[in-house]
């Protein structure tokens, strides 16, 4: 799925073996959504071509009915060389 300048992934793109990371590598890019009574967390990565190849973390808080975030994270995880400048 295409978001802007950002692809969600659900699997490590090729060739990432090979780029720059901030911290450990996740095992496992499927998208999740966990539901408490008191919040909603969603977590998903996105690769972008944007300037430099990265992988971004996506992390969001919620209130249980609300659309809007009471808290997000968008981290670049993973650098490569290669990118696309518009």
């Amino acid at each position: 799925m295409d978001w802007k300048t950002h692809e969600v992934i659900d699997k490590q793109p090729p060739g990432a073996d090979f780029w720059e990371w901030s911290g450990t590598k996740p095992e496992d890019y499927q998208p999740r959504v966990v539901e408490s009574e008191l919040e909603i967390f969603v977590e998903f990565y996105t690769f972008s071509e944007w300037g430099t190849d990265a992988i971004h973390y996506h992390y969001d808080r919620y209130e249980p009915g609300s659309y809007i975030p009471t808290s997000t994270t968008d981290r670049i995880i993973a650098r490569g060389v290669g990118g696309t400048l518009i």
